[in-house]
């Protein structure tokens, strides 16, 4: 069956799309496929494990680098080889976002702490605490979205029985 997808990525160019999708193949096809283009696998039963888990189209997005002929992969790559950079590269992404995590929530509680001492609980919602009427309208059209998308977050919830006005700059800044 055709899709938009075609349509969407091929643009205005005229372009041939085939009229059909690849067919689904089992793991032991998959693997009979990586084989066929050069892929050493040392222990299937593994290789039928990790696939079984990561998503081939995921698993070959790693193998591009390591195309000949765009076709058939490099002498002596093997499916571990490859199954182990993904592995170093989800263990990176992982500290990554670990760091930026944690360098985010102390900007988050030091800007917010500032703020708070500086202009007030409340001081996000005077215009005068900004360079500008435009920053402020942009600041507090994303506070309102914020808030409005993450309204059954507890704190938010206890916040709005227990208040009328908008949340403090603390609850503010965390729920960005």
């Amino acid at each position: 069956m055709r899709t938009m997808a075609g349509l969407i990525f091929g643009g205005n160019k005229s372009m041939t799309l085939p009229l059909t999708i690849k067919p689904a193949t089992t793991y032991h096809q998959q693997i009979e496929l990586l084989e066929s283009r050069g892929l050493i696998i040392l222990d299937k039963d593994k290789a039928l494990d990790i696939l079984s888990r990561l998503n081939y189209y995921t698993f070959t997005g790693y193998l591009h680098d390591f195309k000949i002929d765009g076709v058939a992969y490099k002498e002596g790559l093997t499916f571990e080889k490859v199954y182990q950079i993904i592995e170093f590269d989800r263990r990176f992404r992982n500290i990554l976002l670990y760091t930026i995590e944690t360098i985010e929530n102390t900007l988050k509680t030091k800007i917010s702490y500032n703020f708070a001492h500086s202009f007030g609980p409340e001081g996000h919602l005077d215009v005068r605490n900004f360079k500008s009427k435009a920053q402020h309208d942009v600041f507090i059209k994303k506070l309102d979205y914020n808030t409005y998308n993450n309204r059954n977050l507890p704190f938010i919830k206890h916040h709005a029985k227990k208040y009328v006005i908008y949340l403090y700059i603390g609850g503010s800044i965390n729920n960005a």
